[in-house]
């Protein structure tokens, strides 16, 4: 599996995650496809907060849905960059 994720198909997508890339390259290549995969499970998370609210109309399922809500939009301008993971 994990000769098939690293192979030539992943490279033409993600070449920053090719074994001669530089660490600066594969930083930069990163943080885009990141962003990417964060907004999508944002997204997820935002429609299962929606169908928990509609089951129990409580202000906990409120307020997530709209934290979620501000954070879909955060996700989606792309607010998050390496460098607010600089200590992760």
């Amino acid at each position: 599996m994990v000769g098939a994720l690293l192979g030539e198909s992943t490279y033409v997508h993600a070449g920053f995650a090719r074994p001669d890339a530089s660490t600066e390259d594969a930083r930069k290549g990163w943080w885009p496809a990141w962003r990417h995969l964060h907004h999508e499970r944002v997204l997820d998370d935002l429609r299962e907060a929606k169908a928990a609210l509609t089951r129990d109309n409580s202000e906990a399922n409120f307020a997530r849905v709209v934290a979620l809500q501000q954070e879909v939009i955060r996700s989606g301008l792309g607010f998050a960059d390496d460098s607010d993971f600089d200590d992760v």
